[in-house]
C-alpha cells in the first residue's frame, strides 16, 4: 500500500509574492485578510522589503500598522523606508506611540525627516520629543498614550 505523499506546508509569501508582480491588488487583500495573524506575520517576514512595502500599498494603513507591530523592527522599518513618505506617514498615524519611535530608530534619519514632514504637527511633534530620548531610557521605553478606567 503507498503511503499518500505528505502535503507541501503552506508557503503564503510565494503567493504574496507571485500577486504584487501581478499587481493583483484585491487578491493581495483577499490573501492577507484570510491569512491568520501568525501566518500574516510569517508571510511578511519572508518578503523582501520592497514586497512588503507593496503588500502595505494593498493593505492599506491600519492593517499595515498592525502587521508592523508583529515583525522584527528592522524588516518593518526597511519595508517602511520603501514607501512614499505620505503614505508611509499615514501607516505611522495608526502605530502606538512607542510602537512609532522603535519603527523609527532603525531607519535612515533622513527618511525619518521626509516621512515625518509629511505627518500632521501633534504626530510630528510628538514623534519628534520620543526620538530625543535614548531608547535605552525611560523617555525612550514610553508610550504616550493614555487610557482610564
Amino acid at each position: 500500500m503507498e503511503e499518500p505523499e505528505a502535503s507541501e506546508p503552506r508557503r503564503p509569501w510565494r503567493r504574496l509574492e507571485a500577486l504584487v508582480e501581478q499587481e493583483a491588488w484585491d487578491e493581495v487583500r483577499a490573501l492577507v485578510a484570510g491569512l491568520d495573524e501568525p501566518e500574516r506575520v510569517l508571510a511578511a517576514a519572508h518578503l523582501p522589503p520592497e514586497t512588503l512595502a507593496d503588500v502595505f500599498g494593498a493593505i492599506g494603513a491600519a492593517q499595515s500598522a498592525d502587521l508592523i507591530e508583529n515583525l522584527p523592527d528592522v524588516h518593518a522599518a526597511s519595508a517602511v523606508e520603501a514607501i512614499e513618505p505620505g503614505a508611509a506617514a499615514e501607516i505611522l498615524e495608526e502605530l502606538a506611540s512607542d510602537e512609532r519611535a522603535d519603527l523609527l530608530l532603525r531607519m535612515d534619519p533622513e527618511g525619518v525627516e521626509a516621512i515625518l514632514s509629511e505627518a500632521g504637527g501633534e504626530l510630528r511633534d510628538e514623534t519628534r520629543a520620543l526620538l530625543g530620548y535614548a531608547p535605552d531610557t525611560a523617555g525612550g521605553l514610553m508610550a504616550t498614550e493614555s487610557f482610564a478606567v
